[in-house]
């Protein structure tokens, strides 16, 4: 069966969780990435929580293009 997922487009936000790619944030931070720092805090005031993750391919492409 296929999912439905319009099904909660009026059930507002409160509850739903964001991803954040941990490797987005260390050392040679980009301002862009930053920027996503300030666009949580209002969404946790909607009850969105953040979570931090690690996402494999971004290291093994930052890897890739360093030691290329």
């Amino acid at each position: 069966p296929r999912e439905d997922f319009t099904r909660r487009l009026n059930a507002g936000v409160k509850g739903l969780k964001i991803g954040v790619p941990k490797e987005f944030f260390g050392a040679g931070l980009a301002l862009a990435a930053a920027g996503v720092l300030s666009v949580a805090w209002p969404l946790r005031l909607l009850g969105i929580r953040t979570r931090t993750v690690a996402v494999l391919v971004l290291i093994l492409g930052a890897l890739a293009i360093y030691y290329g």
